[in-house]
């Protein structure tokens, strides 16, 4: 992203998809669906999320999606809809120049792994 180099390690990845809450959903489902005591268990699947969130990484952030060793992800309802990504290199980072694909190494903030 804005020309920094991609991330070529290990990296633990957090996803949380935020889906509208439907407006047929009566009024106290939604209030506990704000509080995050209800669920979206309707389609779209949260792996698609997943698949969608780690194509998006390839490239931009990471030189590939097979660098995720760790994935968390939730679907939860909230305004407004959206995809948070959360990326943490895990030990040693490595990241690869896009221009030149020249790799450096520096220490992660999970210390070694």
């Amino acid at each position: 992203m804005g020309g920094r180099p991609l991330i070529a390690s290990a990296v633990s990845v957090q996803i949380i998809a935020v889906v509208s809450i439907p407006q047929s959903m009566p009024k106290f489902k939604r209030e506990m669906a704000l509080k995050g005591k209800w669920h979206p268990i309707k389609r779209p699947d949260v792996d698609q999320f997943v698949k969608c969130a780690l194509d998006a990484l390839n490239g931009v952030v990471l030189t590939d999606d097979s660098v995720v060793v760790s994935l968390d992800a939730t679907k939860i309802y909230g305004d407004p809809p959206r995809v948070e990504i959360t990326v943490t290199p895990m030990g040693l980072v490595e990241t690869m120049n896009r221009e030149t694909g020249e790799l450096f190494t520096a220490q992660g903030s999970e210390g070694e792994g």
